[in-house]
């Protein structure tokens, strides 16, 4: 695979060595930092159709998220 940037990829394309470091940063990093997975979404949080999800639920559960972990600080 080119170098590129894993966050642009679906994650199926991502190596699971990337997800490892990411997974392994977000966790050293504690009530800082919270990892959302959105399976099959790119780095705009589009999902395919195939995916059952819709755009609106992925942004309601991204506000839904963001606001918690805000809430918490």
């Amino acid at each position: 695979m080119p170098n590129v940037d894993s966050f642009s990829l679906p994650r199926e394309w991502v190596p699971d060595e990337a997800w490892d470091l990411i997974e392994a940063v977000t966790k050293r990093l504690g009530e800082r930092a919270r990892l959302l997975r959105f399976e099959g979404a790119d780095h705009s949080f589009s999902v395919p159709k195939r995916s059952g999800v819709s755009p609106g639920q992925v942004e309601e559960r991204l506000v839904a998220e963001t606001s918690s972990w805000l809430a918490e600080r």
